[in-house]
């Protein structure tokens, strides 16, 4: 079984000798289980050659796929998509939103079905929407000569300072991120932020208002 996950990034077929190879980019799959969903729903449909035919190629379904990208990434509510080789469909992972994920998987079928590709559905517990905009932790900072840096816990998610509060003794810091929604999947990496303070943080405390945790400065000296 071959899987691939997160919003439908390009593939490439590579022939190695006899062998095809698909490359691509993977990303985080949406890991809940599946979530439950009511009888009638169409995300129950399964759209797959019969039991004693041939299965498609896999790199036959991913060059389907290809040809209809656009139109599957315009869908809202799909995590991502991959390959199950055993049943030879196309397999999308699907939120259940306020629907048991029925209007996405309708449209996923009008968008495959009209190019024959097999396909097939997952449900995962979660909002349609993908992403919120929310307060998030750090971890880690550290000192680069008068500059205060740190890891955010969001990956790509465009943060920023939303709360800076400054003393003599204590620096406490908020900082705001887009993240995935619960039941989507996440990438593996942490966004460095640049703490705008008044004067060096030197001895004072620093404080993640967002876990409440006091936060260790590391002194990386300036290069």
């Amino acid at each position: 079984m071959a899987r691939r996950c997160g919003r439908a990034t390009p593939a490439r077929a590579v022939v190695i000798g006899a062998s095809v190879v698909v490359v691509t980019t993977l990303t985080a799959c949406a890991g809940p289980p599946t979530s439950p969903i009511a009888r009638g729903n169409p995300c129950l449909t399964e759209d797959r050659v019969d039991d004693d035919g041939p299965r498609p190629a896999l790199r036959d379904l991913v060059a389907s796929m290809d040809a209809v990208r656009d139109d599957v990434d315009d869908v809202p509510g799909v995590s991502g998509w991959w390959v199950d080789e055993e049943r030879g469909v196309v397999v999308f992972d699907v939120a259940s939103g306020d629907d048991g994920g029925a209007a996405t998987c309708t449209a996923l079928a009008e968008a495959v079905g009209g190019v024959g590709i097999p396909h097939a559905f997952e449900v995962f517990a979660g909002p349609v929407d993908g992403t919120r905009r929310t307060a998030v932790g750090f971890g880690e900072a550290w000192t680069d000569g008068d500059v205060l840096l740190v890891n955010a816990w969001s990956c790509n998610g465009e943060p920023e300072v939303t709360l800076l509060e400054e003393s003599a003794d204590d620096v406490r810091v908020e900082i705001t991120a887009t993240v995935p929604a619960p039941g989507w999947g996440e990438d593996d990496c942490l966004d460095t932020v640049t703490v705008p303070l008044d004067r060096p943080i030197a001895a004072r405390t620093l404080t993640d208002v967002t876990s409440g945790a006091v936060v260790a400065v590391e002194d990386r000296g300036s290069g």
